[in-house]
This record gives C-alpha cells, structure tokens and sequence, in this order.
C-alpha cells in the first residue's frame, strides 16, 4: 500500500527514531557517563538532449532534483490532481509491471536491509482480486547492538468496479513486540482499522479500533497505476506532470496523501544500451517526507534517495545478501560538536551555524527555537524558563493546540491503564510545574533503559516497563495527555560523549523528548530526567516528520555563541 519508493524510508524511520544515544543516565541526568564504543511546482520542460557529439552519458541520471528546479511545496498538496487510472488499465499491467522486484536498502552506502514488491490477481467466488505483497527486512548496528525488523503487507483490491481497497494487513516484527494493523473496507465505503500488539513475555494488549479519518483511494491510485502512467508517452501525462495518491499508513495508522512529480527524462547509456529515464520527486503529507528516485522506461524503480538512504534495484540473490555491515548508525549519526568541557545543564543558550541540509520543522516552541535562514542557516536555542505556566483549559485551547491533547494510534491517552499510570505519575502534584516535573521524573524511574525496543505504542511501554528515549518520550505524552496537557513526541539530537577504550566522541546524537503546552510549548525529556530539557535538545521534527533523515551524515553544526549560567 505504501509506495515501493516511500517504504523502506518510512521503516527506516522507525529504526533511526526509535534509537537514541544512551549516555545520560537517570543516575546523573546532567553529567556525562562513560559508554563502550564497540514554492512553485514548475512543470519539467521535456526530455534533457544527449551530450554533445550526440552520445548519451554512462549510467543512471542522479536521484536529485535538478537545479534551478524549486522543489514541491508540501501546502500545495491538496491542489494536485488525484492519479485517476483506469482499473481495467491496473489490471491488465500486472503481468509486465506486477513481476516481483527487488531492492536493496543502503545507509551510507552500507548495506542495511532488503525488501521486494509483486502484484497478482486472483480470482475469487466474490470477483477478481488485485494482491500487492510487499516484504522488507532490516539489520542495523546501534551503539553496539544489532536491531532486526522484518514487515511484511499485504493489499487486496477489487479487480472490478471502482477497484476499492478491500483489505489491507501488515506485520510488523521487531526485537520486542509484534504488531499487526488490519485495514476492511465496511459496507457503507469507509474504512475502519484494528491493531494488534504483543509484547514478548506479555499478555496480548486489547484489541484497538479506528476509523479512517480521510477516504482511501482505489487500485486506480496504486503505486502500480503511477508506475503504468510513467511508462507512458509523456504526451499523456496531464500539465503539471504530478498526481496524488491516498494511501494509508499503517504506521500511523492514518490515510497520507502523496503527490508524484516527474522533474525530468533523459537518455543514458546502461549495460551498453541507450535508454530513456524519468526523474521523479515524491513528497508525503505523513509521514512528511521528501525523496527522488529514477524510473525506467518499463516503469519500475532503478534508484530511491533521500540523503545518505538509498533503495537500489538489484536481482533478488543480491538484495538479500551482504547483511551484517559494520557500520554502526548510532555512532555513525553522531554530529560532531564540541563543548570545551562545559556541562551541557549550565549552557543557557547556543547559537549554531548548520552547514549542509536542515529541514524546516514546526518548532512550535519558539522561544527555544529561532531559525534565522536570511543568510544561511543560522538556529538560536534558548532553554525554558519556566515561570507563569498555566494549566490548560480545554474549551479555550487553540485549535492547533488542542489536536495534542486527544487519544491516537500509538498514543492512547484515552487507554484505562494509561489514565491510571497517569494519575500515580502526578501524585500528589498540584501547579503545573509540579506535575511537568512529577510525571517526567516518574517516566525516567518507571522505564528501565534499553537500547533493544522498539515499541511504538505508549499503552505497550506502560505494559513493558523497558526502552530507550522514545519509549521514554512516547509514555510521557500519553501521560501528559490523560492529564490534561496538551504534548507531542518530538526527536532530533541532544549533546552525547561516548568513551572507549583510547577515545571519546562528542556531539549531537539522535535522541527524542517530550513538548509539552502550559499556556505555551516547553520541551521536556523523561529519559534523562530534565525539566525543561537541557538547551542542547535541537529538535529536527515530529515523529511524523521524516525530512530529517536527508541530514544524516550530511549535515555539520558549528557553535558561534554560547551562554552558561553564573
């Protein structure tokens, strides 16, 4: 159901949000604890010509936008028109354009993971079915450790008709817990969706159930469909050369609308062939997320990049192989920054220089966060204060407030257990203050450290007791919600110094923390006890947000000032 081009990113996300640099410790949160190293949417102006003498360059076209080119604007998404092939046209691709496909998944050009994509139909007493069966599996080093993810979907769509989505299931496996998230078409055309989760040496949480909070689109949008209309003469395609899909999201558990743009066509010579390409841009509205990859003139995907991420077409022996790289993406993601021996609890305010990309997220929290982009890139960050909070009142709460404060997939706020975990984290806490500290000094004790779970829903960590910063984060949202606070899981990096055995790292590491509204935004970090959050928390996005990822190893952070309490 997600797009072949978006999965592997959008899994990816899982595995690089959902680890953290372990260095700060519930024992000394404000010290330093030794660890082993181990715009406008331009339509494309045509295919670009040969190179001179008439002769086409060697190689794949770059998975870039090409310059000059302004890249799609994500408040622009709804305005594009929605891919509408017809289902007869889906269906008779199969054969050609449904043949299994494999790729292999890179970070920093190591091998990371594998997945595959295959179409079907199949005929039923109901009709004609259309499957779609999509695989990926993932091995990633973290600080020392291996995780393992292996997700397996499955999508049935009606041959006939309309093409409706009628089923969706995927299975979703890590070191800790399994999840299942099965999607039904109901009589009435919506959708409604129920989430399974176990955690290993626990009991099977309740069944959740949530309806579509947007219409899904149909075979007629399928990632099979917009692969069918690139392998068609462009004279075809409509003006702006771009479509929307709505897809849904298991891993929200929400419907993303998702919007291709081919940027540009080429001719290049591969394997001794000339052949023509297509350059095409995909952005998403959730998670938000930016990448390009390059079609051939069959339709399939030669190449996908977002940053240093890569998934590469390849036969399936090769896909599969080469696992177990030596890279490690906790060490690897760490940017390096220097502090000249300042504690990090005694800086008041940093004010960095960002060299390379930075995405643009929804601080919301601005007094910590001033992005100045008049001349480069440069961030002011300032830590909370955390006079005159106030405790929120719902009936007066601002719209783009209190959409934090309701119960979701992953955070059920609304969950009984949750509610009752949330009063004993309060306890005898009465001004906000109190209560900000209580539960995040409460979440830091409740959850053990772990850097081997990968558990995405706040009523399952609250049933393991057990995991590292977004365990940590996402309880505590789900805390401060049942409470009556408005708050949001948020990541990005956090000041890390991890020793060896002959020498130190320092800089920022991938970490996640907890904002929180009290009459405004404050962060706060349950993992290492802060309230507020240290001024070294430089948040990149929400855990919707995956435009961070195009910064991973790409991006260096310089301090021009810093500010330390007397």
């Amino acid at each position: 159901m997600i797009s072949p081009r978006l999965l592997p990113l959008t899994f990816l996300l899982l595995i690089l949000f959902n680890h953290c640099s372990p260095v700060r410790t519930k024992k000394d949160p404000a010290g330093e604890t030794p660890s082993p190293m181990g715009t406008e949417m331009t339509p494309d102006m045509g295919a670009q010509p040969p190179a001179p003498g008439g002769n086409a360059a060697e190689g794949l076209p770059v998975p870039a936008l090409p310059d000059g080119t302004a890249p799609l604007d994500f408040a622009k998404i709804p305005e594009v028109p929605l891919l509408a092939v017809p289902v007869a046209d889906v269906k008779a691709a199969v054969p050609l354009l449904g043949a299994e496909t494999w790729y292999g998944v890179y970070v920093m050009n190591q091998k990371v993971g594998y997945m595959s994509n295959a179409w079907s139909v199949k005929d039923t007493p109901e009709g004609p079915r259309v499957l779609q069966v999509q695989q990926f599996h993932m091995e990633m080093n973290v600080l020392g450790g291996k995780k393992t993810m292996v997700i397996r979907t499955t999508s049935t769509y009606d041959g006939a008709g309309e093409g409706a989505l009628l089923e969706h299931v995927t299975l979703q496996t890590a070191d800790h817990v399994k999840r299942t998230v099965t999607l039904r078409r109901q009589p009435d055309g919506s959708h409604q969706a129920t989430v399974e989760s176990v955690a290993a040496g626990q009991t099977p949480a309740p069944l959740q159930t949530y309806t579509s909070d947007r219409p899904l689109g149909g075979l007629s949008e399928s990632d099979l469909a917009f692969s069918l209309t690139i392998s068609r003469d462009p004279k075809t395609w409509n003006a702006t050369r771009s479509w929307r899909a709505r897809k849904f999201m298991s891993t929200e558990v929400t419907v993303a609308h998702e919007v291709g743009r081919v940027v540009s066509r080429t001719e290049r010579r591969v394997d001794g062939k000339t052949r023509p390409f297509t350059v095409v841009e995909t952005i998403s509205d959730n998670p938000k997320s930016r990448v390009v990859s390059v079609f051939n003139e069959l339709g399939f995907i030669e190449v996908s990049k977002i940053g240093t991420i890569e998934m590469r077409h390849e036969d399936k022996d090769k896909a599969a192989a080469g696992m177990g790289t030596e890279i490690d993406t906790g060490l690897s993601a760490v940017i390096p920054l220097p502090l000249a021996g300042t504690p990090a609890a005694s800086i008041t305010k940093l004010v960095l220089d960002l060299n390379g990309p930075f995405p643009n997220p929804e601080f919301l929290n601005t007094h910590r966060y001033q992005l100045d982009t008049t001349k480069g890139k440069k961030l002011t960050l300032s830590v909370d204060t955390i006079d005159n909070l106030q405790k929120p009142d719902p009936a007066t709460l601002p719209a783009d407030v209190k959409k934090y404060l309701k119960s979701e997939p992953n955070v059920e706020s609304d969950d009984p257990g949750v509610i009752k975990l949330a009063r004993l984290a309060a306890g005898g806490a009465k001004t906000p203050v109190e209560i900000l500290r209580a539960v995040t000094l409460f979440v830091g004790d409740y959850v053990e450290d772990t850097l081997r779970s990968d558990v995405e829903s706040a009523r399952m960590v609250a049933q393991l007791k057990k995991g590292d910063c977004t365990e940590h984060s996402i309880l505590a949202t789900a805390l401060f919600r049942a409470l009556g606070f408005p708050a949001r899981q948020v990541g990005g990096v956090g000041y890390v110094r991890m020793c060896g055995t002959d020498s130190c790292l320092e800089g920022l590491g991938y970490h996640a923390w907890t904002q929180v509204w009290v009459g405004r935004w404050i962060d706060v970090d349950p993992t290492w006890k802060q309230m507020p959050a240290d001024v070294t928390h430089l948040m990149m996005g929400a855990t919707d947000d995956m435009e961070w990822l195009e910064s991973l190893g790409n991006l260096k952070i310089t301090v021009l000032e810093k500010e330390v309490s007397k």
